[in-house]
C-alpha cells in the first residue's frame, strides 16, 4: 500500500540522482587516471570500469570486491599496470571519501543552527576536518614531493596486492 501511494515526483527525483552518480564518478575516476598516467581515458571504457564496479559492489558479500573488480578492468580495458590501476582505484575512493567528508564539514556548519549541544557539533567538525586534511596531504605528497612518490606508490601497491589475496 506504501508503495502505491508514493510521490512520484520523489521517485523520479531519487532516480535522476542515483542514475546521476555514474557519470559523475566516471569524470571524478577519469581525472584520477589522468593525473596518474598523464593521459585522459575514454569516457566509454571508463563508464563500463565505473558501472561494473558498482554492480559487483552490490551483489557480493562485501563492497571492497567491486574495487577490485575495477583495478581488474582498468588494468583490462586501458592496458594500465595492476599497479598503476590499484593507485587509480584506491585513489578514486579517497577522492569520494574526500568529497563526503566536505559535504560532512558543510553540514556541521548547517548544524551550529540546531537546538545541538555546541560542543557535539565542534568535535564532528574537528574530526571531519582533521580526516580531510590527512587525506589532502596524502595526496599532495604523493605527485609532488619526489622521495614520497615510489614508498606511496609501493605502499598503495602492497596494501593492493595484500586485499587482493585476503579476497
Amino acid at each position: 500500500k506504501t508503495l502505491l501511494t508514493i510521490d512520484r515526483f520523489w521517485l523520479g527525483m531519487a532516480t535522476l540522482i542515483l542514475w546521476l552518480n555514474f557519470p559523475l564518478n566516471t569524470r571524478r575516476f577519469a581525472l584520477v587516471v589522468d593525473w596518474i598516467t598523464g593521459t585522459r581515458p575514454a569516457f566509454l571504457p571508463t563508464f563500463k570500469i565505473t558501472w561494473l564496479g558498482s554492480f559487483v559492489a552490490l551483489c557480493a558479500p562485501f563492497a571492497a570486491l567491486g574495487d577490485v573488480a575495477r583495478a581488474g578492468m582498468v588494468h583490462w580495458l586501458m592496458k594500465l599496470s595492476l599497479g598503476h590501476a590499484a593507485q587509480a582505484v584506491l585513489f578514486d575512493r579517497g577522492l569520494s571519501m574526500l568529497g563526503l567528508m566536505l559535504l560532512g564539514i558543510a553540514a556541521a556548519f548547517w548544524q551550529f543552527n540546531l537546538p545541538l549541544p555546541p560542543h557535539f557539533v565542534t568535535t564532528q567538525l574537528a574530526l571531519l576536518l582533521a580526516c580531510a586534511g590527512g587525506m589532502v596531504l596524502v595526496m599532495i605528497c604523493y605527485k609532488f614531493i619526489p622521495w614520497t612518490a615510489g614508498r606511496v606508490g609501493h605502499f598503495v601497491t602492497s596494501c593492493c596486492v595484500s586485499w587482493v589475496a585476503s579476497v
